[in-house]
């Protein structure tokens, strides 16, 4: 299955995101915030997961939902870790 993928980067972000190329289908849209969305298209979102995570807040999932949902599952379970 195929996903369109679109993420929002805080401006913080912007200049590392938009300095390579993360994927070969990925298109960037700035923001007038100094924001920036990156779309593209991948066939799994494992791998992704663990890219959003590791920008932290200053990424979020717009689409598609269950990217967002894998995101929030996994932030979750940190959370778990460090209140038990």
């Amino acid at each position: 299955r195929s996903f369109n993928v679109e993420i929002m980067f805080a401006k913080e972000a912007a200049s590392t995101v938009t300095e390579g190329v993360w994927h070969h289908t990925q298109k960037v849209h700035k923001h007038k915030d100094g924001s920036v969305t990156l779309t593209f298209q991948v066939d799994g979102l494992n791998e992704i997961v663990r890219w959003v995570l590791g920008w932290g807040s200053r990424a979020k999932v717009m689409q598609p939902p269950e990217l967002s949902e894998m995101v929030v599952a996994q932030l979750r379970q940190s959370i778990e870790v460090y209140c038990s």
